[in-house]
């Protein structure tokens, strides 16, 4: 006779759990991150927190960091400040001391002139300048993601508010990533009008390496943009 047929028993069947998009996914990260407390950024511009005759040499130390580094410390004050928190008068200390050490360390006025628009700016614009600074967070990782037009989204509204705000600085940036997303996204035309409206920003506040890339930039823009067009349009 034959033996039984196995009934081994099987567990049942779960649905499979409910993919989360990877655009969503960057973006709720990048999120958390810009809302973690300012403590836990400390380390992009915990270098600054050196005695007064040390704190040239931080400051040429972060290189092509500095502004990175410098915007951190604005935002994570001006936190800081909206929660009451006991940090808030040694990151304004900081900052200040950043603000009046860089021109001397760098030859720059990055820090100088941003600190005298968010010295004593009022709640309202604090809480808009952090809400800028979360937007343009999320934009990156949704560039990161891939996820063009929620990058196209999150650039335009941060820079309108960096504009509000009358963040010069901020909003010429804003243009040139606006430009990175067009020309990563293949729409190389809308890559040139961002950063020729950039190239116009940042002539306008004289800084010659944010020039310089801008035009950089637009030099790849309009080789890509042949390079990418029927061979009938390139003649």
């Amino acid at each position: 006779m034959p033996p039984a047929p196995s009934r081994a028993r099987t567990a049942p069947s779960r649905p499979p759990r409910a993919a989360v998009p990877r655009a969503l996914a960057s973006m709720l990260l990048a999120a958390a991150v810009a809302l973690l407390p300012a403590r836990l950024h400390a380390q992009t511009y915990a270098r600054f927190a050196v005695p007064d005759s040390a704190l040239a040499d931080a400051l040429r130390g972060s290189g092509g960091g500095f502004e990175a580094a410098w915007n951190a410390l604005v935002v994570s004050t001006l936190r800081a400040r909206l929660a009451g928190a006991d940090s808030a008068a040694r990151l304004a200390a900081l900052a200040g001391r950043v603000a009046q050490a860089e021109p001397a360390a760098l030859g720059s006025r990055v820090a100088g002139d941003a600190w005298a628009l968010w010295r004593r700016a009022t709640p309202a614009a604090e809480r808009q300048r952090v809400r800028a600074a979360v937007r343009e967070s999320l934009g990156v990782a949704a560039l990161a993601a891939r996820d063009f037009a929620n990058a196209e989204s999150l650039d335009v509204a941060a820079l309108a508010d960096y504009r509000a705000l009358g963040d010069r600085r901020r909003a010429a940036w804003l243009m040139g990533s606006l430009g990175v997303v067009r020309f990563q996204s293949a729409d190389y035309a809308g890559a040139e009008r961002a950063y020729r409206e950039a190239l116009d920003a940042r002539r306008a506040l004289g800084d010659p390496r944010m020039i310089g890339a801008t035009l950089n930039a637009l030099g790849s823009t309009t080789f890509q943009a042949r390079a990418s067009a029927p061979r009938s349009a390139r003649r």
